[in-house]
């Protein structure tokens, strides 16, 4: 788990982007940066040596965790990563779901559900979702 994401597909997109300025290789696109950094298990700095490693390896078209596993430093704190398909608690981000500190059922009563389910499709019917192109489009035609 990766502490400042934000900071670390930084230092990773800057790390790709001068070696591939200076190889000729592909930059990677932070979206696929994040992906490869949040799909690993492993400690914040094993991660994040492993991805520095990975982005100077001109032979990789873009980041994975496979990838950061094959670059994952032989002196790491943590073992290499896996692919995660847990998910973390929004209350408790510590523990995967179910959480066993949080009352994930709620305290709706099926008949509650049911009525907010009516109302939630009631009101998306009343007002159905337009795309944003149409939407400039139809504001083409109206205008004089």
């Amino acid at each position: 788990m990766i502490v400042n994401i934000g900071a670390a597909v930084n230092v990773v997109h800057g790390i790709r982007t001068h070696h591939a300025q200076t190889t000729g290789c592909p930059t990677w696109d932070e979206a696929g940066i994040r992906a490869a950094l949040t799909g690993c298990e492993g400690s914040p700095g094993s991660v994040l040596a492993a991805a520095a490693l990975a982005a100077e390896d001109a032979n990789l078209r873009a980041p994975s965790v496979p990838a950061l596993r094959h670059h994952w430093p032989v002196n790491a704190t943590s073992t290499p990563p896996r692919a995660s398909l847990d998910v973390a608690c929004v209350d408790h981000p510590q523990h995967d779901m179910p959480c066993p500190h949080r009352d994930h059922a709620g305290d709706m009563t099926p008949e509650q559900i049911a009525e907010a389910k009516r109302a939630a499709l009631a009101a998306a019917a009343a007002n159905p979702y337009i795309p944003p192109a149409i939407k400039r489009a139809r504001a083409l035609e109206e205008t004089p």
